[in-house]
């Protein structure tokens, strides 16, 4: 392997992951064009979420959208975390500690040991190396996420020192590492037991089950999703992060693409979260009963131009003059770019 695995003291373990802060987190992530609104002042055991947007999978290998990483991030742990919304440094997730080798190559993760699956499972590091494997080769032939995590890693990056300790020799030195694998896409652990039992013929890697049946260690488990309706989660009990502190028992999140409608939910209290678009906040101002959270948003837009002038009906591209015509035509005076090539 090259470098010798340390084995430091175990960190502390970090509090349950609320919905509602998931919530604000994604939004910060996603760039949505939206307000966080929420009702106040309310103790309840049941939290309901209604999202502008919908689920599509609830397999982290397999989802890459904004919507999903809701019940995503609150059904799997990842191998590390972001302490709360401080996205400059990181926490223990499922690994309790690691250390980085001096060439910046190899990362040794030390696991923690009282982790169970939601099923009861015991985890440990041939979960981590089978995760790391399925995403890669998978390759979510849906969405491609696989990306994130094949930058630095390929099939032979995991090697499994004990049952709680993993190294992962990277392919290259890449400073980014682990905020690639700080969220759970694409490497939110999964039970190898429970996953690898529904590998077949017809759906290798478990890819179509995987995405409406999930398996994690986080603080909530599924326990149903109706796609374009509503997913619902609740605690888990095993979740090796305790339940200490005010935590919902059960999040309810409802999938409603017409704005005055989570407009309506939230102002009868229907609704304890909801998106809601700049345009409709003056429907919920001045109501004492509700926060308006405005979310700090970014949008980030890629345009590409073709040049490739052996495509059929390309032969324009030829022209130069035509290409500088295409440049100039781009309002680069008032947008932030980045030339490749």
């Amino acid at each position: 392997m090259g470098e010798e695995v340390k084995k430091p003291a175990p960190a502390k373990k970090p509090r349950v992951v609320l919905a509602a802060i998931v919530v604000v987190l994604l939004v910060i992530i996603g760039g949505l064009a939206y307000y966080f609104v929420s009702q106040a002042g309310k103790e309840k055991s049941t939290l309901v979420f209604y999202a502008a947007t919908n689920v599509l999978s609830l397999d982290p290998m397999d989802a890459y959208d904004t919507m999903s990483f809701i019940p995503i991030q609150n059904i799997y742990d990842t191998l590390v975390a972001y302490p709360g919304e401080d996205i400059g440094n990181y926490t223990g997730g499922l690994a309790s500690s690691w250390t980085t080798s001096p060439n910046g190559l190899y990362y040794n993760f030390t696991l923690r040991q009282d982790v169970l699956f939601s099923n009861g499972n015991k985890f440990n590091a041939t979960d981590v190396k089978f995760s790391i494997d399925r995403t890669l080769e998978m390759d979510s032939p849906d969405t491609g996420v696989a990306w994130i995590l094949s930058q630095d890693v390929d099939e032979t990056s995991c090697t499994i020192i004990d049952e709680y300790h993993v190294s992962i020799k990277l392919t290259h030195p890449y400073a980014g590492f682990l905020a690639t694998i700080a969220q759970p896409f694409p490497l939110g652990i999964v039970d190898k037991e429970y996953t690898e039992a529904e590998y077949s013929t017809a759906d290798p890697y478990a890819h179509d089950f995987m995405k409406s049946n999930p398996m994690g260690t986080g603080p909530y488990k599924l326990v149903k999703w109706t796609p374009n309706v509503e997913t619902i989660l609740k605690r888990n009990e095993d979740y090796w992060g305790g339940w200490e502190g005010n935590h919902v028992d059960k999040v309810i999140i409802k999938e409603i693409t017409e704005a005055s409608t989570r407009v309506a939910a939230l102002k009868s209290g229907d609704a304890d979260i909801a998106e809601i678009p700049y345009t409709n906040i003056q429907d919920v101002q001045g109501n004492p009963d509700i926060i308006i959270d405005p979310v700090k948003t970014f949008q980030l837009e890629m345009v590409a131009m073709c040049v490739d002038t052996t495509r059929a009906g390309h032969e324009f591209m030829h022209n130069e003059s035509v290409r500088q015509a295409f440049s100039w035509a781009f309002d680069c005076a008032n947008t932030s770019t980045l030339y490749y090539g």
